[in-house]
């Protein structure tokens, strides 16, 4: 998948969240494109800001791809509205799903912009109409789901819920943004249960992604995450993906 040439998918697809599901791939992704003026952000003439919102695409094979003709997720008020000087926009800036098909429909968080933190938002979606609109927004705006909680990943265990992000709040600058863990018994309400301390090695770690594994020793709980380069002058790239691993139970 690559961008198209559309004011909400010009040059940015990311953050796959990927589930098999009666033998066909879904997938849900960030796109980002100029908004109505078609404009990007900061060039001369931008009135609108960027863009921000989650599409969806199917594949029968993993490899190829046929992505929604419309975004699954936008915040209306962002298309034309104007963002801040940061291209910013209030209870925007939909991005980085995280999608389940769980109880009969599709379950997808995704983090956006309050106004003072990146906090996760919730959605659900029919079945049968992954690709035709059918999610609705269910938490975000003034209540989201839970605050500060950027890069969101989501994943069920039995009957609970486990949701890492990489929040800030541990200390300052990108060091001050740490993985944490949060549970829920339903996939709503969430117990935040704090911060992963960062590896030794590394400033900062971020970017987290869990999956389920099960071996002759039992269910796994595996999260695979970034870290940052670090250093002085300050490097916030990552040069390594690691993982860590806690047992389930039986």
């Amino acid at each position: 998948i690559v961008p198209e040439r559309k004011i909400y998918d010009a040059w940015h697809n990311g953050d796959p969240s990927v589930v098999l599901h009666n033998n066909r791939f879904y997938m849900a992704y960030s796109a980002t494109g100029p908004n109505r003026d078609d404009i990007r952000f900061g060039l001369p003439g931008d009135e609108d800001g960027d863009l921000y919102c989650v599409m969806g695409a199917v594949s029968e094979d993993g490899i190829h791809w046929t992505r929604s003709a419309r975004p699954l997720l936008v915040y209306e008020p962002e298309i034309g509205g104007k963002s801040d000087a940061n291209d910013a926009f209030v209870h925007g800036m939909y991005h980085r799903p995280s999608l389940l098909f769980d109880q009969g429909k599709w379950r997808l968080w995704f983090d956006y912009w309050t106004g003072s933190n990146v906090a996760m938002g919730y959605a659900e979606g029919e079945e049968n109409r992954f690709l035709e609109g059918g999610f609705s927004v269910l938490r975000a705006g003034d209540q989201p789901m839970l605050p500060e909680w950027p890069n969101p990943a989501v994943i069920k265990a039995g009957d609970k819920y486990y949701s890492f992000a990489d929040p800030s709040g541990y200390g300052q600058g990108w060091a001050g943004r740490q993985l944490a863990e949060a549970e829920s018994d339903d996939g709503i309400h969430w117990r935040i249960l704090g911060w992963i301390p960062p590896d030794p090695d590394t400033p900062a770690c971020h970017v987290p992604s869990p999956m389920l594994h099960r071996d002759d020793a039992g269910l796994w709980l595996v999260v695979f995450y970034s870290c940052q380069i670090g250093g002085e002058p300050y490097d916030y790239r990552y040069d390594r993906i690691r993982y860590m691993k806690r047992k389930l139970g039986k």
